[in-house]
């Protein structure tokens, strides 16, 4: 969707820049301006969700990863990202482990 060179103006207008009249020159800067904001705009936003939400939208969010065809176990993906690759290995064994001993 494109913007006018009058909508980018009302648009910088809103978001309390002293914007010159928008031309051919300076469009692309003044659409800069604006995806730079609302970038802005949007992690304000994500700062402000608290904790409680933030922990039910992870429990309503569990990964799961398939270690076989019957067995599925939950992944945490920020953790699973810093973890080696033998810890992760570890990790399986002794999920399956435990899966087993349960049998």
């Amino acid at each position: 969707m494109s913007m006018s060179n009058e909508q980018i103006f009302d648009r910088l207008k809103q978001l309390g820049c002293n914007s010159p009249t928008i031309n051919e020159n300076n469009r692309m800067h003044g659409l800069a301006l604006i995806y730079n904001s609302e970038l802005e705009l949007n992690s304000d936003v994500d700062d402000m969700v608290s904790d409680d939400q933030d922990m039910e939208q992870k429990l309503l969010c569990k990964e799961q990863r398939l270690v076989s065809p019957n067995t599925t176990c939950q992944v945490n993906w920020n953790d699973y990202m810093e973890m080696t690759k033998q810890v992760i290995l570890l990790q399986l064994i002794f999920y399956h482990t435990s899966q087993s001993d349960k049998k």
